[in-house]
């Protein structure tokens, strides 16, 4: 018999914890704190694509690029070249993957 009601019960059971986490979830102050603590840049900051503008004239006519970067693996050098040159050019942006693997 109470097979019977766990089972008849069950999806009201299942739906009300939804609805529960779901309120909880809308309720709490997650947003606001991300908001707070997010970096943002400051207004008076340099501009990535002012950036760009330094070394985008010097490849002109280049059939390949390397970029080497201390921030990571990026496709921000590789869109603002081919963005540039209206080309697709080949680019390489070695990385350390290997490294990071213990053999």
């Amino acid at each position: 018999m109470l097979r019977v009601v766990a089972a008849r019960w069950q999806g009201y059971v299942a739906a009300a914890a939804i609805g529960i986490v779901t309120v909880l979830l809308a309720l709490a102050p997650g947003a606001s704190l991300a908001r707070t603590a997010a970096i943002r840049p400051s207004p008076d900051a340099t501009s990535a694509l002012v950036i760009s503008d330094a070394y985008l004239p010097f490849l002109d006519g280049v059939p390949a690029v390397g970029f080497a970067g201390s921030f990571g693996r990026t496709p921000w050098f590789t869109w603002t070249l081919h963005e540039y040159c209206r080309c697709l050019a080949r680019t390489d942006e070695p990385w350390l993957d290997a490294a990071a693997t213990p053999e």
